[in-house]
């Protein structure tokens, strides 16, 4: 349809994060360090014992329940793409 997706770019631009050509991962994809550091964090999370595993999802949930900040990042990444369509980034 010659529209960009919402995430369009997004993986080549976390592998150019990771390499270490931050300006060339953002002007690629905003949204690319968080979501490698989002990333990251699971990964890391995942091999932990369950008990610490249970405590830093309790933390996540009250941190997200004051914060609402996946609402945010929500919202934000929807006008990124909206601004994206418009060509205006």
């Amino acid at each position: 349809l010659g529209v960009a997706c919402p995430a369009c770019g997004l993986t080549k631009a976390m592998v150019l994060f990771y390499q270490g050509h931050w300006k060339a991962a953002i002007d690629l994809h905003a949204f690319a360090p968080i979501f490698l550091g989002a990333g990251v964090f699971l990964v890391a999370a995942s091999i932990m014992p369950a008990v610490v595993q249970h405590k830093i999802a309790d933390h996540i949930a009250a941190f997200e329940s004051r914060t609402g900040i996946i609402g945010l990042l929500s919202l934000s990444m929807l006008a990124y793409w909206i601004l994206r369509i418009l060509n205006l980034i």
